[in-house]
């Protein structure tokens, strides 16, 4: 099958941001009163901030309110490491190979706006990419197909003859839902994700 779009997952495909949002959301959720490792985090899978900070709410009984949780996350840390970390081997060599060949793309993440933003503004991904969905975009996040579906609807693309590339189970578990192929990212091998 000829693709005409392939749509990015963000961390972990672009950028391979896993270990540093690990350890600031561990160090966020002890300062409101969880008691989280990085261990424990990784073990919960790839999840957005409303699902993160819900499991936290609901696991060690918070008082505070989902939104009030996310909010008091101090973003700026987080995104300040971007700059160490880099985008991920060869993945602007890829876009710009799949640009060369009139590959349309687009980025579908369970990010919130503001660290899409950065990123793209970072590694200059608008060079590349037509469009960007985030959970703020849809109602339902990953493993809902939503970020997905609106994905290629903006790119105007329909949804099988749509490539995913995404490192996460949640993630290929939504690409799937959405009728694409998908391609499982093992960042070469440190991926701890089920990746079938």
């Amino acid at each position: 099958m000829q693709f005409q779009a392939v749509i990015f997952d963000m961390d972990g495909v672009i950028i391979d941001s896993h270990q540093v949002a690990l350890k600031e959301l561990a160090k966020a959720a002890n300062w409101v009163g969880a008691s989280l490792t990085e261990e424990i985090v990784k073990s919960w899978g790839s999840l957005d901030s409303v699902q993160f900070w819900t499991k936290v709410k609901t696991e060690y009984r918070l008082d505070s309110e989902v939104e009030e949780l996310i909010d008091g996350y101090d973003k700026a840390a987080e995104v300040l490491a971007y700059k160490s970390i880099g985008p991920e081997p060869g993945i602007m060599e890829f876009m710009q190979a799949l640009k060369n060949l009139g590959v349309r793309m687009a980025i579908a993440t369970s990010g919130r706006a503001y660290r899409v933003n950065v990123v793209i503004e970072m590694f200059r991904l608008d060079r590349f990419i037509e469009t960007w969905v985030g959970s703020d975009h849809v109602m339902n996040s990953k493993p809902a197909p939503d970020v997905f579906i609106e994905a290629a609807r903006r790119l105007n693309c329909q949804p099988q003859k749509c490539l995913v590339i995404e490192d996460s189970e949640n993630g290929i578990r939504a690409a799937k839902a959405a009728g694409m192929t998908c391609f499982g990212y093992s960042r070469r091998g440190e991926n701890w994700e089920n990746l079938q």
